[in-house]
């Protein structure tokens, strides 16, 4: 099956049998990359437990794999672009396979919508995708800004698993992963606003990217009417990557990620130094405590200084060592006395 629309340049060709991509194309830039073995499987069930690192895991949850395509293709449009939506169901699970051929920003959008049931006793854990992109041609240089690889990487160099954090996600990166050799480029943007997914990539060769994706959705589908679960942003022609910050610009523009309009003049090239106050237990055995007060932290100072250090960005901390924020105006509860956080400004 081909989904396309007239007034965009990208086009995928879809699995008759389980309604996932099995390629993606463009009429000028690079003509095709494939998608294989693209796969969805759900982790369901389970019980709640506390992450020995904060949040949430899941014991004795079970996993729903394959796709079933479960009918015909829908179209709806609005001023972000045209929408194609194909029934799937994930094991017993309804849901939508949508492929959003945007009128600005990346090319197109993939995500998939699963559909709420007053019925269903399950409770979803956990979405995933895995895939390799094939590319054609060779000398493929890879670049992800913000995460663990360094500039104009061999894609065939990258034969182990390399975490990449989404826009939202710790490392504060891009969460786009830019590919060019001499003759073209394109770029997959993981612009996920509903969690902090898990993505990883590696490398089989010069020309393929293996790539898995774990959304950490979670809910219940008898409470909810549906959940929309973006998955990547793709587009096969993008200028290459000296070039390509100004048109990722535009994209965040677009997807309204902007920067004030009167930064302060600091903060350009600015060396933030992240420093948490009292501490934090990450395993039984594990105190992570640093600063255990505020005057440890100022006593500090000179150190960060010589190291390069010009801002100091204080962790969130209230009422628990969390990122969970109760009250932004309860300073005191969360660094401790409120003339010592004075004086730590002051210095």
């Amino acid at each position: 099956m081909i989904i396309n629309h007239k007034e965009h340049s990208h086009w995928l060709e879809i699995n008759d049998t389980s309604g996932l991509p099995i390629s993606v194309h463009h009429s000028a830039g690079i003509k095709r990359i494939d998608l294989l073995e693209f796969a969805i499987s759900l982790t369901v069930g389970g019980l709640e437990v506390r992450s020995p690192t904060g949040g949430l895991d899941y014991e004795g949850t079970s996993e729903i794999t394959g796709s079933q395509l479960e009918g015909r293709a829908t179209w709806k449009s609005n001023r972000e672009g045209d929408r194609c939506c194909l029934p799937i169901s994930i094991g017993q699970i309804k849901a939508s396979f949508e492929v959003l051929f945007r009128r600005h920003g990346a090319g197109v959008s993939i995500s998939v919508v699963l559909l709420g049931d007053e019925n269903s006793s399950l409770l979803i854990r956990d979405l995933k995708i895995s895939t390799q992109f094939q590319l054609s041609n060779s000398g493929w240089m890879l670049n992800a800004p913000g995460n663990g690889l360094a500039r104009d990487v061999r894609l065939g160099e990258v034969t182990s698993w390399v975490g990449i954090s989404c826009i939202g996600g710790l490392r504060g990166s891009s969460a786009v992963l830019h590919f060019g050799n001499q003759n073209s480029a394109m770029a997959i943007w993981f612009k996920h606003e509903l969690e902090v997914t898990d993505i990883r990539i590696k490398s089989e060769s010069g020309n393929t990217l293996d790539l898995e994706l774990s959304s950490n959705f979670a809910g219940d589908l008898s409470r909810i009417s549906s959940a929309s679960i973006d998955l990547l942003e793709l587009d096969l022609h993008v200028p290459q990557f000296a070039d390509f910050p100004e048109l990722f610009q535009t994209w965040l523009r677009f997807s309204g990620h902007t920067t004030p309009d009167n930064p302060p003049a600091w903060i350009g090239g600015a060396s933030i130094f992240e420093a948490q106050i009292g501490y934090s237990v990450f395993y039984p055995n594990h105190r992570y405590e640093p600063y255990p007060t505020v005057n440890d932290l100022t006593n500090d100072l000179e150190r960060i200084a010589k190291l390069g250090f010009k801002v100091i960005q204080l962790m969130p901390r209230q009422p628990y060592p969390s990122y969970n924020i109760h009250d932004y105006a309860d300073i005191a509860t969360s660094f401790g006395d409120v003339d010592q956080i004075k004086n730590l400004v002051l210095e």
